[in-house]
C-alpha cells in the first residue's frame, strides 16, 4: 500500500485494482485499513477509483447465482471500507462456457449495479464475442459497461496487433492493461545473468527476445531522462490502453508517475513495435497456473 499512498500524494485521483481472491481477501482488507486511517469517507469517495472483481470459481454452484454475486460485492465493500465500487469486474468467463452461463453472470453483475453500490461494470480476460454479448446485454438493462482487462506489454502485444483494443474502443469499452511491465522484466533491472526471482513467467520467453526490447527502452529513456519501465508504460498508453503497474514502494510510485504527460514519437513507437513479442504458448502450464 505504500506505493498507492505515494500515488495519492502525486495525483488527485488514483485507480486501485483488486479482487476478492487476491490473498483470500487480504488485499481488499489492506485497502480498507490503510485508507480508513488517512482519509475521510468523502475523500475516499472522491479520490479513489476502486476496481475490484468477482471470481466465478468452480465451487460456486450455478444454483447460488445471482445471490452469490451480490454477496461477494457487499463483502468487498465491507473489506475495503469504501462507500461504492467504481468498477465491479468479472474476473473471468464461464467454465468451458457452461458453468455458469455468461447470461447468469451478466444478470448477477447487473443486479449489483442496480443496488446503487456499483457505479459501472467491467470484465477481465474475455474474448471479443463475449464482450459483444455483454455489451448488448448491459445496454438493454441500462448498465454502463466500461472496461475489459487484458495482459498487454511489449512481451504480450496480441491485444494491440489483433485489433482487439480498437474493437473494444469502438464499443465504448476501455482496455485496462495488467502486467504492463512484463512482470518486471521490462524495467531494466534484470537480464539473462540476473533474472527476476520467483515465478514470473506466463510464457517461456527467452532473454534473447527480451533484452533487445530492454535495450531500446533504455536508449529512448536516456534521451528523455526516463527509466526503461516508464517508456514501457508510455508505449502501452500509446496503444490506447490504461496500464496498471504494481508498485511496492514510494520510489516505484514516483517512477511510474513519470509515464504520464508526454508521448513517444511515432518513430520511437515504431521501433518498439518491431521488437514487441506476441504470445508464445509453451509447455509451461504449471508456471502459468501458479501465476
Amino acid at each position: 500500500m505504500d506505493g498507492v499512498l505515494r500515488m495519492l500524494k502525486i495525483f488527485s485521483k488514483v485507480l486501485i485494482d483488486s479482487a476478492e481472491y487476491y490473498s483470500e481477501g487480504y488485499a481488499e482488507k489492506c485497502i480498507g485499513f490503510n485508507l480508513d486511517k488517512r482519509f475521510t469517507d468523502a475523500e475516499r469517495a472522491h479520490r479513489i477509483v476502486l476496481a475490484t472483481k468477482f471470481s466465478p470459481t468452480i465451487w460456486r454452484h450455478p444454483f447460488l447465482y445471482p445471490d452469490c454475486v451480490l454477496k461477494s460485492m457487499m463483502a468487498s465493500l465491507e473489506r475495503t471500507l469504501m462507500p461504492t465500487i467504481s468498477i465491479y469486474q468479472l474476473e473471468a468467463g464461464s467454465h468451458f462456457g457452461l458453468w455458469p452461463r455468461l447470461a447468469t453472470l451478466a444478470d448477477g453483475l447487473a443486479r449489483c449495479y442496480e443496488t446503487g453500490k456499483v457505479k459501472t461494470i467491467g470484465t477481465c480476460n474475455l474474448n471479443l464475442s463475449q464482450i459483444r454479448y455483454l455489451h448488448d446485454y448491459f445496454k438493454k438493462r441500462n448498465v454502463p459497461y466500461v472496461s475489459n482487462q487484458v495482459e498487454l506489454s511489449l512481451l504480450r502485444t496480441d491485444p494491440w496487433k489483433s485489433g482487439f483494443i480498437e474493437e473494444c474502443r469502438q464499443l465504448g469499452i476501455a482496455t485496462i492493461a495488467y502486467s504492463p511491465l512484463g512482470l518486471g522484466r521490462l524495467t531494466g533491472k534484470y537480464s539473462a545473468e540476473n533474472p527476476p526471482k520467483g515465478n514470473r513467467y506466463r510464457e517461456d520467453i527467452s532473454w534473447l527476445k527480451i533484452q533487445p526490447i530492454v535495450n531500446e527502452l533504455t536508449r529512448i529513456g536516456e534521451a528523455r531522462q526516463k527509466t526503461p519501465g516508464v517508456v514501457a508504460l508510455n508505449w502501452v498508453m500509446c496503444k490506447g490502453a490504461i496500464p496498471i503497474p504494481s508498485v511496492k514502494n514510494g520510489e516505484q510510485a514516483r517512477d511510474c508517475a513519470q509515464a504520464v504527460g508526454w508521448r513517444l514519437t511515432l518513430e520511437e513507437e515504431a521501433r518498439l513495435d518491431k521488437l514487441g513479442v506476441a504470445s508464445i504458448w509453451s509447455g509451461y502450464f504449471l508456471k502459468r497456473w501458479q501465476n
